[in-house]
């Protein structure tokens, strides 16, 4: 729900989703999930927008993190330490875990921080509807 928070606030306060025009009323503004600073309705397209980006870029992240971690934690965990190449054992290292955790890391965050960048189909840009 969008308001001003003038006769709106329990509708906002109640709603999934409260949205209150940033010149609304102080109650109205600390009981939203999202505030406005202007008063122009196409930014509430833009909000929708941005939380659609954001929610496909979460399930990428999860996405990603499951695959690597499938592919990963048995490595690690040693599943294949039974199998012998060239006279030993197949194991990984644990420097190399720790290194390969935080490169998981660094790209989910790498990830996440793509949205900023103004690249078409990686990143977010507002909508000009005027």
């Amino acid at each position: 729900m969008v308001g001003d928070g003038i006769n709106d606030s329990p509708g906002l306060t109640a709603a999934d989703v409260g949205i209150a025009v940033g010149s609304g009323s102080d109650v109205a503004i600390s009981s939203v999930d999202f505030v406005l600073f202007n008063s122009d309705l196409y930014s509430v397209v833009n909000l929708l927008d941005l939380s659609r980006v954001v929610f496909r870029r979460i399930k990428f992240n999860f996405g990603w993190a499951l695959v690597y971690n499938c592919v990963a934690v048995p490595v690690a965990a040693g599943c294949f330490y039974s199998i012998v190449s060239h006279g030993s054992h197949v194991r990984l290292n644990p420097v190399w875990a720790s290194l390969a955790m935080a490169l998981s890391s660094i790209s989910v965050v790498t990830s996440s921080l793509a949205l900023r960048s103004r690249v078409p189909g990686v990143g977010f840009r507002v909508s000009r509807f005027k």
